[in-house]
């Protein structure tokens, strides 16, 4: 810009402003202070203007940049760990200079791929110009580490794989009913990967104990077969089928789910004992499972779409006449799960011909459950859109129990290990209060 830019790193705003406004610039400014580096918790400033002659029917860009450094990523615990960016910039926090002389230089880079990479999403005529764009704003990116590199992507179920195989005995306080529980027992699915301390001290979430939640295991164990049918990555399923195998034992006690997806898992890894006896299982259970994994479904279509019929009646039309969107229950103060209707829209999207659209948020305008990731359902929708090529399911023969035997010992043992013990009924204060006075009264 030839001697018209213009930097002060030191100045008060009193009286200043009138300057800029009136020259254009802060080169009318005088200090006399030597720069000196800020204190600590301070809060300070900083300004900047160009200026450039631009000729007759020309144009001119200017492009600013704005970067800091803050390489270290610290959480409650204690632990820290650096920023994946510190792998191009190194650890020492003095990279800001680089990574704005970068931006300015690549930043028209970066929007062509990014518009590249959303383009056929956005360009969809199917898709509602909401919808396009709510699916970027559910991206939910907050932190990139440079741990360990993980071998390709689906490094968040690589993570809840090895948790599976962790157990926390340190105890937490439960807030619905005071309970002191396990932080996490072998062989759960933890509620998540922690705030205080992630990968080491799991299940930040304590309103209650989630090691008896019934849902958790299973979709874990579908969640893994789906990222195989849409990867391929058989080294994948290769890693995590331990935590597969526990987790199915560990729901042993609950329920009978996702013993399809395990059975199949169990086949691509080449465990022909298990494919079988969980096969065998699914055949006595016959239970509900995910039809995007591309599995078998085992309800009709017919039923499937007289039962999405009655869900959207009742769960979306009976709310704000059909205008606040599908909820799966409400509570009398009106709070409703509203990601809901994404999920019943993935399920409407896969019945030919059912093509209600829904959006919602709940019937007061609020949002709810922070740090929950149920707003990811969305890129469900877009995948059952998308029509992805699943493999074909051939209908597998009958397994005869006495074929089983022998695994069913083996698997029953290690179910029986992992088996909670009875929960004990929670009391609340008054309770409490309450049956000692009687024992009291009665001693």
């Amino acid at each position: 810009m030839g001697g018209y830019d213009f930097f002060l790193i030191r100045w008060k705003l009193c009286g200043k402003w009138l300057l800029r406004e009136k020259h254009g610039s802060f080169k009318h400014f005088e200090s006399t202070e030597e720069p000196v580096s800020s204190k600590s918790w301070s809060s300070i400033g900083a300004a900047i203007t160009a200026a450039m002659i631009i000729p007759s029917n020309a144009v001119r860009t200017v492009t600013f940049s704005l970067a800091w450094d803050c390489p270290v990523a610290n959480f409650l615990g204690g632990k820290t760990y650096h920023r994946r960016y510190t792998k191009f910039y190194g650890t020492d926090g003095e990279a800001a200079a680089n990574i704005a002389h970068d931006a300015i230089l690549e930043n028209g880079n970066w929007e062509s791929l990014i518009e590249a990479w959303q383009r056929p999403t956005l360009e969809d005529k199917r898709l509602p110009e909401w919808l396009a764009q709510t699916y970027y704003l559910q991206l939910l990116m907050l932190t990139w580490s440079s741990i360990s590199e993980s071998p390709q992507q689906l490094s968040i179920q690589r993570d809840f794989a090895a948790a599976v195989l962790m157990h926390d005995s340190n105890k937490m306080k439960l807030l619905h009913d005071g309970q002191l529980v396990s932080r996490k027992v072998l062989g759960a699915v933890p509620h998540d990967i922690g705030i205080d301390d992630p990968w080491f001290e799991v299940n930040a979430y304590c309103l209650y104990n989630t090691d008896r939640w019934k849902d958790l295991n299973p979709k874990f164990v579908l969640q893994v077969y789906r990222d195989v049918v849409a990867t391929g990555d058989k080294k994948f399923v290769q890693a995590v089928w331990p935590s597969v195998y526990v987790a199915m034992a560990y729901m042993d006690q609950f329920d009978k789910d996702a013993l399809q997806a395990a059975s199949t898992l169990a086949c691509k890894v080449g465990y022909k004992d298990s494919e079988d006896y969980f096969w065998y299982k699914f055949l006595k259970a016959k239970d509900v499972y995910e039809r995007a994994c591309g599995l078998l479904p085992v309800v009709d279509e017919d039923k499937a779409r007289r039962t999405l019929d009655k869900v959207y009646n009742y769960n979306l039309l009976k709310v704000k006449c059909g205008k606040r969107g599908a909820v799966n229950g409400m509570l009398p103060d009106g709070t409703v799960w509203w990601i809901w209707h994404f999920i019943l829209q993935v399920e409407s999207l896969k019945q030919p011909g059912l093509k209600k659209g829904l959006e919602a948020w709940n019937i007061d305008d609020q949002y709810r459950s922070l740090l929950y990731m149920r707003p990811l359902a969305i890129w469900a929708m877009q995948w059952a859109l998308s029509t992805p090529k699943l493999p074909k399911q051939e209908p597998k023969p009958e397994v005869e129990a006495d074929s089983v035997g022998k695994h069913h010992a083996g698997f029953s043992e290690v179910a029986r290990l992992l088996k909670l013990p009875q929960e004990q009924e929670s009391r609340g204060v008054l309770q409490a209060i309450f049956d000692y006075t009687c024992k009291k009264i009665l001693t």
